[in-house]
């Protein structure tokens, strides 16, 4: 029996990963077999891939946005023909951080001509039987808010090619996730999904952990 796979999506600085780390706690302390993942780059092939674009200096290669989603497409058709397969029987969550939900939403806000007829192609190519995840959790805030913050804190990274756009692509992703994140993830076959609008309310990362626990059909049930 293959494992629950979790995803947690959302525009940047929205706490993603914090989250990941804390739900990884909760499955620790309740001793349930688990691995976190990230997409892109789990897979030795997107490993590779990331390094290729990141630049080994540093300075992210020039590819345009059809030519890094295929890149990116061959990562996440490895990860569920070939790494989501290989993992130890006794798994039985992968919590993973975005999902295939992220290439439609960035292919989308940067307003590419052919961006539907990419956005099937893709869908297509991802795994050999449709999409295969279980839940997927979407974080939504206020993106002015959260921006700000993340430049305080130094997060926006000089080498991250989508981060490095600003305040105006970030709030373009934020309405995307809002207005169109259910409807891609229905197109994707997911069933359950798990919608948090402004997650800045949450007094801090437990709170909204706790929230996550309760309302996610696979973690309520543990």
């Amino acid at each position: 029996m293959r494992p629950k796979m979790l995803a947690v999506e959302g525009a940047d600085f929205t706490g993603k990963s914090t989250l990941i780390k804390n739900l990884s706690g909760y499955l620790t302390s309740r001793n349930i077999p688990h691995v976190t993942a990230r997409m892109p780059g789990q897979t030795e092939v997107g490993k590779k891939i990331r390094e290729l674009v990141l630049g080994e200096d540093g300075k992210p290669m020039k590819l345009d946005p059809v030519t890094l989603q295929i890149l990116f497409a061959a990562d996440k058709s490895d990860f569920w023909r070939n790494w989501v397969p290989s993992l130890p029987p006794e798994t039985q969550i992968v919590l993973c951080d975005r999902s295939e939900l992220s290439a439609f939403v960035y292919l989308t806000a940067q307003r590419l001509p052919n961006a539907e007829i990419l956005i099937d192609t893709l869908l297509r190519t991802y795994s050999p039987a449709g999409n295969l995840w279980d839940e997927i959790i979407i974080l939504s805030g206020d993106t002015d808010a959260l921006y700000r913050r993340a430049k305080a804190g130094s997060v926006v990274s000089a080498t991250d090619r989508f981060e490095s756009m600003g305040l105006d692509f970030q709030r373009a992703i934020h309405e995307l996730y809002v207005n169109n994140g259910i409807d891609y993830c229905r197109r994707i076959g997911v069933q359950d999904i798990i919608y948090f609008h402004d997650i800045q309310t949450y007094t801090d990362p437990f709170t909204l952990t706790t929230e996550v626990i309760k309302r996610s059909p696979t973690l309520s049930r543990l």
